[in-house]
């Protein structure tokens, strides 16, 4: 996760110098911000199933899923975040939105799992009838 976070902070750098003088307007379908956090969302669900997968090719087919759900299609993602990103305050603030929403689903999955031990522990422990 830290080499994530090492090569991406370089990237990002890199785009915000390269935009720095580029055409500021809205690109003609720019994904609503909304729908485009919720795509942020899943896109990152999907790279750390890629970490622990390490396939590529499932990878990539669940971005095409994604971008099929929401009849987007990867150039038109990919104009919107290029023109989201250029604001880095406002996509700074979508990151957190973003990263609140991975937590909040983190926090779910592990809780269910928590019940879910405890419900088998005590599946355990409690006596069987011998009648």
């Amino acid at each position: 996760m830290k080499n994530i976070i090492l090569y991406t902070i370089p990237i990002l750098m890199l785009l915000l110098v390269s935009g720095a003088g580029c055409d500021r307007s809205a690109p003609d379908n720019l994904i609503d911000e909304d729908t485009y956090v919720d795509i942020l969302v899943e896109m990152h669900l999907l790279a750390s199933l890629k970490e622990i997968k390490d396939d590529q090719e499932v990878f990539e087919e669940g971005q095409k899923a994604v971008l099929e759900h929401y009849g987007i299609d990867r150039d038109q993602f990919q104009n919107s975040h290029e023109y989201y990103h250029r604001d880095m305050k406002a996509q700074s603030l979508r990151y957190r939105e973003v990263r609140s929403r991975l937590d909040k689903a983190s926090k779910e999955i592990t809780d269910h799992l928590n019940e879910v031990r405890k419900s088998r522990e005590a599946e355990r422990s409690t006596p069987e009838d011998s009648l």
